[in-house]
């Protein structure tokens, strides 16, 4: 089963948001908002596959940058 993510830049941290319903629903069930690296290696032992999901603006936001 797959679950998307979106990682973030947040005051320096890195951090995992939930971006689908199942990934969400990891994280309720973690107590929290973004999904902690423990939450993650769970979900990949009970057998997810996590995919990272792009910010479009951000990769637009790249390739002007490399103009």
């Amino acid at each position: 089963m797959k679950i998307f993510v979106k990682v973030k830049e947040s005051y320096g941290q890195t951090r995992v948001y939930p971006a689908c319903e199942k990934s969400w629903a990891l994280a309720d069930i973690a107590g929290t908002t973004t999904l902690t690296e423990n939450t993650l290696k769970q979900a990949k032992r009970l057998g997810f596959e996590i995919s990272v999901q792009e910010d479009p603006v951000n990769r637009i936001l790249e390739k002007l940058e490399k103009m």
